[in-house]
């Protein structure tokens, strides 16, 4: 096989796999979603879907595609500038006048990881490391120094325990989303009424606008991944060296506010394996090399740091394998979701991660055994673990925020007291994000079957490719829906691409 048929067979399996992945979820999107009321466990529930309101609204869609095409043609070029200006910035504002109005509604006091995050970045503020003690939270999760290091600068500036100003830099990074959405969607030399629409499309993004309370990682992390994405795809559109110098910032940004994020780092190196190739330009493989090395000194950066502050040696916490082993087991009506078990077990060896280790690769290896015993088990619990991950339209987001709040904030009646606490009222927003959901979904399914073409840049597909590794790491690792929620809002500029492009290739199949 010659080197340059390397290009095509690349994207050969971007299109099958991807389309493989989204026929599937756009299937189960139609019969049922998983549904968590606020204040309930946290366990997935199936609920019946609305497969006929669903394809009404993806028939709306199509159509509305094909008028604004054709009506795209009629309007000068000046005009449709100022358009697509004025369409921007509604929806900038609307997700960061939202945002706004959500982190301000109600006092949602942060707890577990979030309260750890900005309790332990005031408190090195302050002096005080019993964090890093054996046995004490950023002992057993090392990794999220590097968010609470980032949390550190930030109360440098606005003051210790001050995580609303937290929630607004998220609101902020909310609308920094919408526009990197928009930006690749121009790098990808789509239409005016695709970005238009894109436009339109984002401000229905209900976990977008509830994740701004989120005191957290996941805002900051999609905000960094998506401006990686544009930067690389800037630059295989100009060839500056300036953008990937840029890119390999974001990257490192990306993975120290969320450990996850490697994968759009290992999207981009398979991407740009691929890229060279045929291009012999080299500017991109020390790129990608310096963002993922730099990953990883940033993290040693850190802990070295903290060891200087504190005088406490830096752990090597709860060992991977254990969010794996998580991820094999079935507890109650959950498959592979978090067990504060393996939490146990570490502190049973004495903090030992050596000792962990291996009991956790003895669990791994009875599940395993479990798995190839029973085949028709393995199906089924690998079928429910994704779903409980993938087809929660909220995907977690108001349900997060219920656990925290001051209860004598809810004012009775009110829109939010009947999102946290009326069945009826909760079902109209799960309604519209359920919607929402299967459009994107199908969107993609259209993407990865007329977008990926041998004619496109390998770097434009980063994203998709990042969503295909994310859905594959999501069967692997430990569970939630939380975690998909950064490759939901991934898909929104390139659903809008999969739509358009659908509709283009109709167009030519009928000649209309």
């Amino acid at each position: 096989m010659k080197m340059r048929g390397i290009q095509p067979l690349a994207y050969r399996v971007i299109q099958a796999v991807g389309g493989v992945i989204f026929l599937c979820l756009t299937y189960y999107s139609l019969r049922y979603s998983q549904y968590m009321f606020p204040q309930m466990d946290e366990i997935p529930i199936d609920r019946k879907g609305d497969p006929v309101c669903c394809i009404l609204a993806v028939g709306v869609v199509i159509l509305a595609v094909f008028l604004m095409m054709r009506l795209e043609y009629k309007i000068s070029d000046r005009n449709k500038a100022w358009i697509e200006r004025i369409f921007l910035s509604i929806s900038v504002l609307w997700v960061t006048g939202a945002g706004f109005w959500w982190i301000s509604s109600l006092d949602r006091v942060p707890e577990g990881d979030q309260a750890f995050v900005y309790g332990g970045a005031s408190y090195f503020l302050e002096g005080g490391y019993f964090f890093l003690e054996k046995g004490s939270y950023c002992y057993i999760y090392p990794h999220q120094l590097g968010l609470i290091a980032l949390v550190e600068v930030l109360f440098l500036i606005v003051g210790t325990y001050n995580y609303f100003a937290f929630e607004v830099v998220s609101v902020l990074l909310a609308g920094g989303i919408v526009l990197l959405g928009y930006g690749l969607l121009k790098e990808m030399n789509t239409s005016v009424s695709a970005r238009i629409f894109y436009c339109l499309f984002i401000m229905g993004c209900v976990p977008l606008i509830c994740y701004t309370s989120w005191v957290y990682g996941d805002l900051p992390s999609i905000f960094f991944a998506m401006l990686a994405a544009w930067l690389v795809l800037r630059w295989q559109n100009c060839l500056r060296k300036g953008y990937l110098a840029g890119m390999v910032a974001a990257s490192v940004m990306a993975v120290l506010v969320r450990k996850n994020s490697m994968i759009l780092l290992i999207a981009l190196i398979l991407l740009t394996l691929v890229y060279v190739i045929d291009s012999r330009k080299w500017q991109i493989v020390i790129a990608a090399a310096l963002a993922g090395a730099m990953s990883f000194l940033a993290y040693q950066g850190i802990y070295k740091m903290y060891e200087i502050r504190s005088g406490y040696e830096h752990s090597d916490g709860l060992p991977v394998n254990s969010w794996i082993a998580m991820g094999m087991m079935e507890k109650g009506d959950c498959c592979g979701w978090y067990d504060s078990g393996v939490k146990d077990i570490m502190y049973a060896t004495d903090c030992s991660c050596d000792e962990t280790k291996e009991i956790m690769a003895g669990i791994i290896e009875e599940r395993f055994h479990t798995f190839t015993d029973d085949p028709k088990y393995a199906v089924l619990f690998f079928r429910k673990k994704i779903l409980s991950q993938w087809n929660e339209p909220l995907y977690q987001s108001i349900y997060f925020s219920a656990k925290n709040l001051r209860n004598d904030l809810l004012e009775p009646g009110s829109f939010l007291e009947g999102i946290y606490n009326r069945p009826e009222v909760h079902d109209k927003v799960f309604w519209f994000a359920d919607l929402m959901q299967a459009l994107v979904y199908f969107g993609m399914l259209l993407y990865y079957l007329f977008a990926v073409r041998k004619d496109t840049q390998p770097f434009a597909y980063l994203l998709a490719v990042t969503i295909i590794g994310g859905f594959f790491f999501s069967i692997l690792w430990e569970a939630k829906t939380r975690y998909i929620f950064p490759y939901y809002v991934m898909m929104y500029p390139l659903a809008v691409v999969g739509y358009f492009r659908a509709v283009e290739q109709i167009r030519k199949w009928t000649g209309v």
